[in-house]
């Protein structure tokens, strides 16, 4: 017999929620998952990131989280991903919707014996806030040196350091290209080193 599960740790949530999304995250065939995403040089993160030709960030509200940075980390999730969703517990539920804009997605996570259920109680809309400068920020220096590079835009910049490349790359791309090469860039990225859990293709995630 299965052990009942809880909704109360993140762990428990986000093992049952990534085999879920595909239910409604469309599947393309280079779409990539990436967990704990460092945004604004670390200083907050995605918790699920899903990459295609739209980007979704999911972040993670269980049972026992504090609520404290909600605020705070949809202003950052606001200024790169297309469309947003907080996956919350019921507990949270009525503090925590109020909370975020109107075109963030909710999911309900609930616990059911030896599972968790999500129930989306609100669909995600396009996000129109996204910053050029903060897309361009995911890039890792050398990375944001050789795309001025192949785009001819690097005299003068070359050993400029990475914020100057970055403010190079979104005065001189306009939101949709910049966006469209910087989630590139990341999906193709191999050296993730060792502070950062890699990216599995979204084809190898099944339902349970």
């Amino acid at each position: 017999m299965r052990e009942s599960v809880t909704t109360d740790r993140d762990e428990a949530i986000r093992a049952a929620l990534l085999p879920w999304l595909h239910s409604f995250v469309p599947l393309e065939p280079d779409s990539i998952l990436i967990e704990e995403l460092g945004i604004e040089h670390g200083r907050s993160r995605i918790d699920v990131a899903v990459i295609g030709s739209l980007v979704y960030g999911f972040e993670i509200k269980a049972g026992l989280d504090s609520l404290a940075r909600l605020h705070r980390q949809v202003w950052h999730y606001d200024r790169l991903v297309d469309l947003a969703y907080v996956v919350l517990t019921e507990n949270h539920h009525a503090s925590a919707a109020p909370s975020v804009p109107k075109h963030w997605g909710l999911i309900v996570a609930e616990a059911r014996l030896a599972t968790i259920e999500f129930r989306i109680e609100r669909h995600a809309q396009r996000n129109l806030n996204r910053v050029p400068e903060c897309l361009a920020r995911l890039l890792w220096r050398d990375e944001a040196l050789a795309t001025l590079v192949s785009l001819g835009l690097d005299k003068g910049f070359r050993h400029k350091p990475a914020r100057t490349l970055h403010s190079r790359l979104s005065e001189a791309l306009d939101l949709d290209g910049l966006s469209s090469l910087v989630w590139e860039q990341v999906r193709n990225r191999e050296n993730w080193g060792d502070r950062y859990k890699r990216p599995v293709p979204m084809s190898t995630l099944s339902l349970a």
